[in-house]
């Protein structure tokens, strides 16, 4: 039952429901806790919550979960520790706390390099690509995305790429290559339909259509 639930949890976060995510992934934390208290089931599971928290904007809670998925997967399960710690600088990203962010994105990407792992590096490159914009370098933050689609493209990773593409989208227009960032922009409409995120693909439609009537 608590598997179900995280799966059917994560399943929702992907497609950004979010209340229908947190719903879910708080029932699959508090059984897997019963069943095996602290063990890397739940902390999959706490990860995941911490994600779905963390797209709802409430920042602490995220970090709570992040923090216990770490202490429950480190050295049990390495790839999930590295997700947990990625989404914690994610998260301090999102709430402008930059430096921190740094910290924890270099610490998951190396963490994901030395496991071999394109997808989870391709991931927090992308957010360290989003960090670099904040910082309002922009070649940097062309680095980083062209190499996170590099490495997502070759995993075939749809949901990080949807963000990734927009985000990529964002620089081009930078750099003032409009054909350019109207065709990343229709590349990362068509990953959230296929995902079936119509809300997000819609506010990219919207970026889309005042890109093409300006």
């Amino acid at each position: 039952m608590a598997t179900l639930r995280f799966h059917l949890g994560h399943i929702a976060w992907m497609r950004g429901s979010f209340d229908e995510a947190a719903e879910a992934l708080h029932e699959a934390v508090a059984i897997f806790e019963r069943v095996a208290p602290g063990d890397e089931h739940a902390a999959r599971a706490r990860c995941s919550l911490g994600m779905t928290l963390s797209m709802q904007g409430d920042a602490a809670a995220a970090t709570a979960q992040f923090d216990a998925a770490v202490a429950a997967s480190e050295g049990r399960d390495p790839w999930w520790a590295a997700c947990a710690r990625g989404w914690k600088g994610k998260t301090a990203a999102m709430s402008g706390d930059l430096d921190a962010a740094k910290a924890w994105l270099d610490d998951a990407v190396t963490a994901f390099e030395r496991l071999g792992s394109a997808w989870g590096a391709g991931l927090f490159v992308g957010t360290a690509a989003e960090l670099h914009l904040a910082h309002g370098d922009v070649r940097r933050a062309r680095h980083f995305a062209d190499t996170s689609i590099a490495l997502l493209e070759g995993v075939g990773f749809v949901h990080a790429l949807a963000n990734v593409y927009d985000l990529r989208a964002m620089i081009a227009r930078l750099d003032g290559d409009e054909p350019q960032a109207r065709s990343l922009l229709h590349r990362s409409i068509e990953c959230y339909r296929h995902l079936g995120d119509d809300v997000t693909a819609l506010v990219v439609e919207g970026r889309l259509d005042r890109a093409e009537t300006g």
